[in-house]
């Protein structure tokens, strides 16, 4: 979805969530509408959770000398006495 949308879609989800609060409260009692919120909120946590990407982490990349080699190219000349 476009970022534009879920924007308009969260707001339109939290009037409507106002809205159902409001007359939940005058029909169902200000208690039952405390546990209706919570729960809410709990399954809001997990969903956005679930909807989280994870973040790509790059491999590592290994590179295998041949210590051998590069000790006798590289090595000092000895010094004679």
């Amino acid at each position: 979805m476009k970022r534009t949308s879920c924007i308009i879609a969260n707001i339109s989800a939290t009037a409507g969530a106002i809205v159902f609060g409001y007359f939940g409260v005058q029909y169902l009692g200000r208690n039952t509408m405390y546990g209706v919120g919570g729960g809410m909120i709990g399954l809001g946590t997990a969903a956005q959770l679930v909807q989280m990407k994870p973040r790509s982490v790059p491999q590592p990349t290994v590179t295998i000398y041949d210590f051998a080699d590069l000790l006798a190219k590289n090595e000092p000349p000895k010094k004679r006495r």
